[in-house]
């Protein structure tokens, strides 16, 4: 094999380790652990549905446009989806949350939120770290 051809083939490898490997478990404001393989997974689904044009996404379209970009942080803009969780994440202190990732085009992600299932606008999102 020759070396510019290692190369690439070890930058691209690299590359997609990154991204496999980009996210730790996420605690809530709301007293919920989100584990790291549920927003890899996430992560992961949407990627390849932009990839297979499937739901109507594209690379160039990656997902549902997250409704507070472009941000302060950068100009860029955000997508989101829905992450799914156990039953012990979803109920906390007899509420129910959902939860979802908010990524760029490149899949990089950028925000874990919560919100009550309740808050249909999303309007009190819940800050996950």
């Amino acid at each position: 094999m020759r070396t510019t051809t290692l190369i690439a083939c070890v930058g691209t490898w690299l590359v997609s380790l990154a991204s496999t490997v980009q996210c730790a478990d996420y605690r809530c404001d709301n007293g919920a652990t989100i584990p790291a393989r549920y927003i890899t997974s996430a992560l992961a689904r949407v990627r390849e549905q932009a990839q297979n044009g499937e739901d109507g996404f594209t690379l160039q379209q990656p997902g549902r446009p997250y409704k507070a970009t472009p941000t302060t942080r950068s100009s860029i803009q955000l997508y989101w989806t829905h992450i799914d969780v156990d039953r012990n994440q979803s109920y906390v202190d007899g509420e129910y949350y959902e939860y979802e990732v908010v990524y760029s085009s490149n899949f990089d992600l950028y925000y874990v939120n919560a919100f009550k299932a309740t808050d249909t606008w999303k309007e009190n999102l819940i800050s996950c770290q």
